[in-house]
């Protein structure tokens, strides 16, 4: 009886072992094939990645004539009465040619967009309509320039004078920098002159803006931080009190003009943006110590 018992014991032990093992090697094959699937997606990854970087491995930029035009208009028999007697109109704008296709209608896109944004064209539709980008652009200041000549012929001011020139400010990564330069002179009390940045994505072959940079979720803690460094810039300029400041916290917002440095996230205010005129730009810099907690890791240094 004994021996059995022994026997079925032993027979059982070998069944369950079998089923075990049966049931371990089906596990370890599922497992090998998981990992087998995520080497090869991602080995895609990494092959598409570096498809993408090797489009623009070193760029060697230099500054292309988008428009340039100019003109001067003198009154012939001017009178007593005439407060204007000369007028100048003109529209030049030098951008950057990186040699890359796409980066450089991503950059003329750009520029389009923001400025059929701030101006009501009335040809809005038949701009929009150009398929190439450059070509888009030359229209937009063509029309900028016939208006600002039919304006200074007209001697509606003593100038119409606009300009924009882009500087290439460097790589880093996976993010591209370009500086942007505007200067306005509408015959006023004084011109004015503004910079804007713009950052790219090369792995996402996209314009980095404030909330893919930051997220929306953060926008409002990086403005309590650049609110935080514009009280310092205040106070180092003899204003203690917040009711001295050029603009209140309500009316203080994040410029989606920035770029980053060695020492963190500059931000750039226009000229009446956060103060005067007098006062030029004004750069506000949100540390990496500051930064780290809001910024997505691709952009991090």
């Amino acid at each position: 009886m004994k021996k059995t018992l022994s026997v079925i014991l032993v027979s059982s032990a070998i069944a369950l072992s079998g089923c075990y093992d049966k049931e371990t090697r089906e596990k370890l094959q599922q497992a090998e094939q998981t990992a087998a699937q995520l080497k090869t997606d991602l080995q895609q990854a990494q092959d598409e990645l570096a498809k993408v970087r090797s489009e623009i491995p070193a760029l060697l930029v230099k500054p292309v004539e988008i428009f340039n035009q100019s003109a001067e208009f003198k009154r012939q028999n001017p009178k007593p009465q005439d407060f204007i007697t000369e007028s100048t109109a003109s529209v030049k704008v030098f951008l950057m040619d990186t040699g890359v296709q796409w980066l450089n209608e991503l950059l003329y896109n750009k520029i389009a967009a923001d400025y059929l944004n701030t101006d009501n064209h009335a040809d809005k539709q038949e701009i929009e309509a150009i398929q190439d980008p450059k070509a888009r652009l030359q229209a937009i200041f063509s029309r900028q320039y016939e208006s600002a000549r039919k304006s200074a012929e007209a001697f509606e001011s003593r100038a119409n004078d606009y300009s924009q020139t882009m500087r290439y400010i460097g790589q880093r990564q996976n993010v591209v920098t370009f500086e942007q330069v505007t200067f306005m002179d509408g015959g006023g009390a004084h011109p004015m002159s503004w910079t804007n940045y713009i950052n790219i994505d090369t792995d996402k072959k996209a314009v980095i803006d404030l909330a893919s940079a930051f997220g929306n979720d953060n926008l409002a803690k990086v403005k309590d931080a650049l609110w935080g460094a514009y009280k310092l810039y205040n106070a180092q300029n003899g204003m203690r009190r917040e009711a001295d400041y050029f603009v209140s916290k309500n009316e203080f917002d994040v410029s989606p003009d920035f770029y980053f440095t060695a020492g963190g996230v500059a931000f750039n205010y226009a000229p009446y943006a956060i103060g005067s005129y007098a006062e030029g730009e004004i750069q506000l810099l949100l540390p990496w110590s500051a930064a780290r907690q809001w910024l997505k890791p691709e952009y991090l240094w």
